[in-house]
């Protein structure tokens, strides 16, 4: 039976992994260093529960406290702005690292798997909040 891994990894510490895509079929051991160090510690998804933990609570705020919070109509433009612009620049941003012709520059590699995760989860988190609130549309 066939896998499909994508899998985005940045140099860190004395060990160079770099952004790519692997085909592979299921065997043991193929990419258990890469993500054992850089995908299964709890700290990768750090970012992604706390921004979720934030929209938590403002959600919470909006729906259910006495003195509830309303979303104005410029901030709710602003929001849906902002997060379409980083769902676009978080999926299309990554087109370069896999290009296998060419040689992922450290920065590149680095400066997105660092923030892609950030991005994509103020970005649902958005819609989560503003779909709660009765922003999401008709």
């Amino acid at each position: 039976m066939g896998t499909i891994v994508i899998e985005d990894d940045f140099p860190a510490g004395s060990k160079n992994y770099s952004a790519s895509l692997f085909f592979f079929f299921f065997s043991p051991g193929v990419i258990d260093t890469t993500m054992q160090n850089l995908y299964f510690p709890t700290h990768a998804r750090a970012t992604s529960y706390i921004v979720g933990l934030l929209y938590g609570y403002y959600l919470f705020r909006a729906k259910f406290m006495v003195q509830r919070f309303k979303l104005g109509a410029k901030t709710v433009i602003a929001g849906w702005t902002v997060a379409t612009i980083l769902f676009l620049v978080t999926i299309f941003s990554a087109y370069p690292l896999y290009q296998f012709e060419k040689e992922v520059s450290v920065w590149s590699s680095a400066f997105y798997v660092g923030f892609y995760r950030l991005a994509w989860s103020i970005s649902i988190g958005w819609i989560v909040l503003a779909c709660g609130t009765g922003h999401g549309g008709t």
